[in-house]
């Protein structure tokens, strides 16, 4: 079953509501109309910082009705979608640049499908677009970094405008029904641009939760 949403849209990260409260986040996340709310996991390994868990992911799920965008920046990954998905995550975004070989990444999306979840695969700035496509047809999402993964806060890579046009492409001409979401420095500015550029969802977090209401945060983002 593909990932329907209405595009464009937006995916709040609650990692940017680690001073103003899960529950004011989540409460932020709703006033817009948002399908997603977007949870960041580190590892501290595969990135340098440490965030949510699994742990978290089971307190936070059945408190709202839009989907758990898990993005799990981790080592491993194979070895631990399964129970993301068990703990109540919706989407598993996982990291192509975390595995070991192509036989890793295959096992990684059949896991997720396996325990009910839409299956995402995210690459670093740096990481040619072309290494997703052999995976095109087995995932539900692609989520772009517009910086390093890691942290919070970060100015948007320029040069992610032309890779979102390259993957939109790719998906257009292999998988349409494949999302493309993209992630790092979204604004006021960024947003549109990368929606211009092809973008479906854009994960946003300090921005959107800034000294402005949400809502006119996010009307700002999407341009409306």
């Amino acid at each position: 079953m593909a990932l329907k949403v209405k595009t464009p849209c937006l995916s709040p990260s609650l990692l940017a509501c680690q001073k103003c409260g899960t529950e004011k986040g989540i409460a932020g996340a709703e006033s817009i109309g948002a399908p997603f709310i977007h949870i960041d996991v580190m590892d501290g390994k595969f990135v340098k910082n440490v965030s949510f868990g699994v742990d978290f992911v089971k307190e936070v799920h059945d408190k709202h009705k839009m989907l758990n965008d898990t993005h799990i920046m981790v080592e491993r990954p194979w070895e631990l979608v399964e129970e993301f998905a068990k703990a109540g995550s919706d989407i598993i975004t996982f990291h192509l640049e975390a595995c070991d070989n192509h036989e890793r990444v295959e096992e990684t999306i059949k896991k997720i499908h396996d325990g009910g979840a839409f299956a995402g695969l995210c690459i670093r700035p740096g990481t040619p677009i072309d290494s997703i496509a052999p995976y095109i047809n087995s995932i539900d999402l692609v989520l772009l970094m517009c910086v390093e993964p890691g942290w919070g806060g970060q100015k948007f890579i320029p040069e992610t405008y032309e890779r979102i046009k390259k993957t939109k492409k790719l998906i257009k001409e292999n998988n349409p029904s494949v999302l493309l979401e993209v992630d790092g420095g979204i604004n006021d500015v960024t947003g549109p641009k990368s929606i211009e550029a092809g973008a479906d969802i854009l994960v946003t977090g300090t921005y959107l939760f800034g000294d402005e209401t949400p809502e006119i945060r996010a009307s700002k983002i999407l341009n409306r």
